[in-house]
């Protein structure tokens, strides 16, 4: 809709006819040529912000940390970011999660970004379900692999994308 209002259009996703309802801000909030994910998804993560959803979210994940310090809070992050991430799209559970990370971030009073970055580590890590990214899928059958094979490899890298995100991120991104 370039130079006109797209609300009360209507847009294809996955073919499905949907109608845009302008819950997304105006300024560079343009979804053409987008991943089909972060369409569906960033009104929810825009609707979690202004409902306070995020906040409620993010106070609770920093209360189960305690005061132990933005890196058991990052593993807290990871944790929640991973499992989610291994039961519906990498993509989709980042965009679930950027708000929530801002939210916790900005109560903490620590740089968002080892937050974000963090977040954008946990995110890539779906390793172990073939429904975590399509490229498990497109494996699974070819390869003769079964549901539980994905745990095998999985799990070493998922703890290796553990230690990064916890670990190494805040080293470049300083708190």
């Amino acid at each position: 809709f370039p130079g006109q209002n797209p609300v009360g259009r209507y847009v294809l996703v996955r073919n499905v006819p949907c109608q845009v309802l302008g819950v997304l801000a105006p300024r560079g909030a343009n979804a053409f040529g987008s991943d089909q994910d972060d369409i569906a998804l960033m009104p929810l993560s825009t609707a979690m912000v202004q409902s306070g959803a995020a906040d409620l979210a993010a106070s609770q994940l920093v209360a189960l940390t305690g005061d132990a310090g933005p890196h058991l809070f990052l593993a807290g992050l990871f944790m929640m970011t991973a499992l989610l991430g291994q039961i519906m799209s990498n993509t989709a559970t980042t965009l679930l999660m950027i708000p929530i990370a801002l939210a916790a971030a900005a109560s903490m009073g620590v740089a968002p970004q080892p937050i974000m970055m963090s977040l954008c580590v946990a995110g890539a890590a779906a390793f172990l379900t073939p429904i975590a990214t399509s490229t498990n899928l497109m494996v699974m059958g070819p390869g003769g692999y079964r549901f539980g094979d994905y745990w095998k490899l999985g799990l070493p890298l998922l703890l290796w994308f553990f230690v990064i995100a916890v670990f190494y991120v805040p080293l470049v991104w300083r708190f």
